[in-house]
Order: structure tokens, then C-alpha cells, then sequence
């Protein structure tokens, strides 16, 4: 039986909890097309990647940047570094986030979203309890992210997830990071450019093992190059703080001392939480909530989009997936994107970029470009990289390591959708001299 105080329920065509990426994308597009929708969001509109993830993360990043390049033209002609403020960047950087928050809310506002604030939980019976009200939506969709894991391990709470160190106001003198995955490499290049000593320590036997492995020797080897140490194949076993410095104890029984520590070891999405009404609800092994092709979960009239769900936790998924639910189940239907076409890019210095399938295990083709070299050959920045993938002649995937990476991979997933082949890339010609030209015309 509900333990909820009972109220009429108020009815609408679409509930949406969550206001990130995913449950904006719905919401707006929901009501755009006619439907009534409330979003309810319990914090900050845009969910983890602009206020503790990527808006952040790449102001931080072009700063970081910037830095590693002013150290390294050193080497050509500069001979005097400017100062750099950190604590001028997170104040500059909560200013931008400030700004994107209002903007979300004033778009929620003109599509006629109703934007409650509160912490949204499924009833028994299906109704949706927030701030004191009820709802009976036709559909209710789970947009509720998901949240740094922590360290299971003694002291594992004194360690600092991503959400913190986007707070900070000063630079650490030595960072030790726990994990060898995004997040972790990321971090890792970005306060190794602004100064900090830096140690990785991850329990695989890699880095980064979503990407290409050639493209991750070249991460490797960019990281070693700006002064991180790496460990492989050590877990922590406890932590410990004496008011001053961490101490890091490891399996192999090592010891790490640090100014802070940052676990960097995955998410959990947010699907643990929301009330009885979800008892049952099919999830698969990483907690994220199991859905079709139609976003619908294991009970009817309750779906999930971004990572909450089980899809790729990237932005750009969230967004397309909330506009594509919206439109099938108040337009003209819609289908789902391929995941395949999805490009992605982690942010060392130079940034990491890939899409579609380039590994052995997934590929009945052979790459037949794998470049490594750096192009304008004048000691700065860590060597570019381009590899690129082909099945029976037809372009399958591509991985490349160069500062505009991010800008570049996209127009390669158009290529791998509309059957590229090996002799349509080398019809192009680039511009030279540059990691563009080494990319095509081969």
C-alpha cells in the first residue's frame, strides 16, 4: 500500500524527470509538438555535462591548452610564461554555467514546458510525487543521469569525484587519480599542463579502452611526454588523511602521497532511487534502465533516455534520443540513431577522437592508413595520429589524435554512413601543410 498523502492527481501527456541534456531535448520537443509536459528537476537545468561535466571540463581544457602551448613554444621563441589564476578560471567558468541555466530555463518557458523544482518519486500506482503535488502523466520519462561512483574501500569518501574538483580554487602540487578511463585522462593531461605533478594509477592493463589501441599508445606516450607517471594493473586499498596530505595505499603494496586525490572509476546511473513505483524495472549490468527501440522500459508507459538508460552516456545521444522519443510518440514517429555513427573524444592534450569500428574483434577489413607523426615538426605537443579502417573497401572507422580532433571526426561518421570507400577518401586533397592532407589523398 502508498504511504503517500493522498491528492488529486493532475493529468498530462508527458512527466519528465530530469532536466539534463536528455529531458530538455524530450520536453521541449514533446510540447512543441502538442503535448502537455511538466519537467521536474530537483538542481540545476542542463544536468552533469554543462554544470560538472563537459562545459567545465573544456573551458578548463582550451585554458590548459593554452598553457601547455605557451610552455612549449619555450622551446621556438617565448622565453617568458604569463601567470596563470585558477581561481579566476572557476569563477569565469560558474559565470558561463550560470548563463546556460537561465538560457535552459527561458527555452523551457517559450515551448511551454511546465519546469517544476523538486525530487520527483514514482507511486505505487504510477503517480508521480513532487513538491507537494501528483501527477498522472500519459507517459512518464526517466531522464535522471547518473552520479560519480566512489571508492569502495576504506577512506574511499575522503577521494574527490569529478562533481568536486569542477569547485576547486587552487591547483594541487601533486594530484594523485584513481582510474584510466575518460574522466581520468582527461584530468590527468589538463593539470599536468597547469603545473601540477601528477600520477595516474589504474587497475587495467590500458588506457582508455573504449578507443583504438594504436591511438592510445600515442595518448600514453603524450602524457609521459608532459610529465604524468602511470601505474597499471594496482587497485587502492585504503585511504587516509592527516589534515595535510593523502596517503594512498595500493594492492601491490605501494604507497602514494598527494595533495588531493580524485576517483575517476565510472557512474552509476540514477535509477536506484526513484520510488516503489519502479520496483521490478528491468535494469541491465550497470544499473542503467533496459529499453527497445520505442525507449520503453520494462513497464509499460515508463521510459528512459541518457544515462539513465542503456545507451551510449553521451551528450549528443541524450539530445538526439530525447527528440527522437518525442517524436515517436507525439509526432510523426522517428527512429532511433545508430550508435555505430556516434563519434566520440576524450580530451587529453591532444584530444583523442573516434567513430564507428576499428578494432580486429569488430572488423573483417584491415586498417590500411596508421600515421603517427608530427606534422610541422617543431617539438611541440605530443605526435598526431590517423588511422582509418575499411571492410570489403568500405570505410568502417576512424581514430585520430590532433588539437582538432573533436571538429574533424564528425564529417568521417557521415562518411562511414554513406559507404565511403578507401578510393572516394583519396580522391580529396587537403591542405598542406597540415594533419588534414595526412588524413585523405592516400
Amino acid at each position: 500500500m502508498s504511504h503517500f498523502t493522498h491528492h488529486p492527481a493532475a493529468s498530462h501527456d508527458l512527466v519528465v524527470i530530469g532536466g539534463g541534456s536528455g529531458g530538455l531535448a524530450a520536453a521541449k520537443a514533446a510540447a512543441r509538438l502538442g503535448a502537455s509536459v511538466v519537467l521536474i528537476e530537483q538542481a540545476e537545468l542542463g544536468g552533469t555535462c554543462v554544470n560538472r561535466g563537459c562545459t567545465p571540463k573544456k573551458l578548463m581544457w582550451k585554458a590548459a591548452s593554452h598553457q601547455q602551448g605557451l610552455r612549449e613554444m619555450e622551446s621556438v621563441s617565448l622565453t617568458d610564461v604569463p601567470s596563470f589564476d585558477f581561481a579566476t578560471l572557476r569563477r569565469r567558468s560558474d559565470a558561463k554555467i550560470d548563463k546556460l541555466n537561465h538560457h535552459f530555463e527561458e527555452e523551457l518557458e517559450q515551448a511551454g514546458v511546465r519546469l517544476l523544482r523538486g525530487r520527483a518519486e514514482v507511486g505505487e500506482a504510477g503517480q508521480i510525487h513532487a513538491g507537494g503535488e501528483v501527477f498522472q502523466p500519459g507517459k512518464l520519462l526517466l531522464a535522471t543521469g547518473a552520479r560519480p561512483r566512489m571508492l569502495d574501500i576504506p577512506g574511499g569518501e575522503l577521494a574527490a569525484t569529478s562533481d568536486d574538483v569542477f569547485g576547486w580554487d587552487d591547483l594541487p602540487a601533486r594530484l594523485l587519480i584513481i582510474g584510466g578511463g575518460y574522466i581520468g585522462c582527461e584530468f590527468a593531461s589538463i593539470f599536468a599542463a597547469f603545473g601540477s605533478e601528477v600520477h595516474l594509477m589504474t587497475d587495467g592493463e590500458r588506457l582508455l579502452d573504449q578507443f583504438h589501441a594504436p591511438a592510445v599508445d600515442c595518448v600514453q606516450a603524450g602524457l609521459n611526454k608532459q610529465g604524468v607517471n602511470l601505474g597499471f594493473g594496482i587497485k587502492p586499498t585504503q585511504i587516509d588523511f592527516n589534515g595535510t596530505m593523502f596517503k594512498v595505499s595500493f594492492d601491490d603494496g605501494s604507497i602514494q602521497y598527494a595533495d588531493r586525490v580524485i576517483a575517476a572509476i565510472g557512474r552509476i546511473p540514477n535509477t536506484d532511487q526513484l520510488g516503489p513505483g519502479l520496483q521490478g524495472i528491468k535494469c541491465v549490468k550497470s544499473g542503467a534502465l533496459a529499453i527497445d527501440t520505442k525507449f520503453q522500459t520494462s513497464i509499460p508507459g515508463i521510459y528512459a533516455i541518457g544515462d539513465a538508460a542503456d545507451r551510449l552516456p553521451l551528450t549528443p545521444v541524450a539530445t538526439r534520443d530525447g527528440a527522437c522519443f518525442a517524436a515517436q510518440h507525439f509526432g510523426d514517429n522517428a527512429d532511433q540513431i545508430d550508435l555505430n555513427l556516434v563519434a566520440t573524444s576524450a580530451y587529453t592534450l591532444p584530444p583523442i577522437s573516434q567513430v564507428g569500428r576499428l578494432e580486429a574483434d569488430h572488423d573483417d577489413g584491415e586498417t590500411i592508413s596508421n600515421l603517427s607523426s608530427d606534422v610541422l615538426d617543431d617539438g611541440t605537443a605530443a605526435h598526431s595520429f590517423f588511422a582509418a579502417a575499411f571492410s570489403d573497401n568500405v570505410l568502417n572507422g576512424v581514430a585520430l589524435i590532433n588539437h582538432a580532433g573533436p571538429d574533424m571526426i564528425a564529417p568521417f561518421a557521415a562518411l562511414i554512413a554513406s559507404g565511403a570507400t578507401a578510393e572516394d577518401i583519396a580522391a580529396a586533397t587537403g591542405i598542406h601543410p597540415s594533419f588534414g592532407e595526412e588524413t585523405v589523398g592516400r
